[in-house]
């Protein structure tokens, strides 16, 4: 597992008040899940070699990388309003399951990519002829004439 993007001395200094013990272990899964994330989505991994120490993570992807640990944490049930009186609850779509990013956010990560994208594309198989063969068929078959020229063609 590569380290985290940040640590977890920077995410608990972002956090408004303190956690307690029991929560630490949460607190080390949020920060790993959201640098995990971060690195797919910029497919950059800033370790050295050999996976185990961090390499010129780049201040802005720092910053990214707290604020959604912070919002993930803070917003662990996805609620972002709440009312007493007569009960009710709002969920935020993009944060019901986990962890998620913003558009600027992913932005931001996407702008570190060096590798190609992947995906579909469409591969022209033509072999651009300037030429095309003229053909005739008599009763032995079919029997090439020539070369057609589209330099020469006009319509009729």
């Amino acid at each position: 597992m590569l380290p985290p993007l940040i640590s977890l001395q920077t995410f608990l200094d972002a956090l408004p008040g303190t956690i307690t013990e029991g929560q630490e272990s949460r607190a080390k899964s949020v920060v790993q899940w959201v640098s995990a994330f971060a690195r797919r989505e910029a497919r950059q991994s800033w370790t050295n070699d050999a996976g185990d120490t961090l390499v010129a993570v780049p201040d802005d992807v720092i910053a990214v990388v707290t604020q959604v640990a912070t919002r993930t944490w803070l917003i662990k049930t996805g609620v972002t309003q709440e009312a007493i009186g007569p009960t009710s609850v709002t969920y935020d779509r993009a944060s019901v399951g986990g962890v998620y990013f913003t558009r600027g956010e992913l932005e931001i990560l996407r702008s570190y990519r060096t590798t190609e994208k992947v995906g579909l594309w469409t591969l022209t198989t033509t072999r651009g002829y300037d030429e095309l063969p003229i053909f005739f068929t008599d009763q032995y078959g079919d029997e090439m004439l020539g070369m057609f020229d589209w330099d020469d063609w006009a319509p009729l």
